[in-house]
């Protein structure tokens, strides 16, 4: 019975180590939770505990007492240092999940000032663009109606031109009317033409015959063509 007992001790002994390596690290026992690690070595614990109890040989109750007492200080000792490693890793967990978030909320913050820039820059450049293109307009503008209002003066130029020229012509033409009009006022009516059938009649009247400028003159009547008719 004392080899028994013994050997149920040694399970004991060790199932303790190995629930606490196995909770920490799981697939070094090639576990894939600690669940599982805490099952297998729970019930290796309690087996062995009562198999100790069992097949251990009679000693004093203070003895027993005494171990009792040592084991159940030795479990919370290890129960409180498998909470305060749970709860360091669970601290550290969120601690780096912190972090994470902290980074991707810098890093997504970086990106928004990045877009706004850009959106800002964007605008601006739509802005001066519209700006440069409302002056050219302006300056299109401004030109059309200088070249409207030259074409304007340069017609009114003409039209003015026309008038005075028009003006002047018909000045002109009034006044070579009214010259006309004074001239043949001025100027004595010519005398009657007279007509003789051949020198002998004329000789009747003008005796030394007449001039060119005579009003009975004929060239008829000048033979020799010297601006004289009838003369003896």
């Amino acid at each position: 019975m004392a080899f028994i007992s013994t050997i149920f001790a040694l399970i004991v002994f060790f199932s303790l180590p190995f629930i606490l390596i196995g909770l920490i690290k799981p697939s070094l026992f090639k576990m894939n939770s600690r669940k599982k690690v805490l099952i297998t070595g729970g019930t290796a614990f309690v087996i062995s505990f009562i198999g100790v109890g069992i097949t251990a040989p009679d000693q004093p109750e203070q003895t027993l007492a005494t171990e009792a007492n040592a084991l159940s200080k030795e479990e919370a000792n290890k129960e409180r240092e498998e909470e305060a490693k749970k709860k360091d890793l669970e601290e550290q967990k969120k601690k780096e999940e912190a972090e994470k978030t902290k980074a991707l909320e810098a890093e997504k913050a970086k990106e928004l000032a990045e877009q706004k820039k850009m959106e800002e820059e964007k605008a601006k450049q739509e802005a001066e663009q519209k700006r440069l293109e409302a002056e050219q307009k302006a300056k299109e503008l401004a030109e059309r109606q200088r070249l409207e209002e030259e074409e304007r003066q340069r017609k009114l130029a003409e039209e003015e031109a026309t008038r005075k020229k028009a003006e002047e012509e018909a000045a002109a033409r009034a006044k070579a009317e009214e010259e006309a009009k004074a001239k043949a006022a001025a100027t004595p009516p010519p005398a009657p033409k007279e007509s003789f059938q051949n020198c002998t009649e004329l000789r009747k009247v003008y005796p030394n015959g007449v001039g060119s400028d005579h009003p009975a003159y004929a060239p008829k009547h000048d033979r020799d063509k010297d601006g004289w008719a009838c003369e003896r």
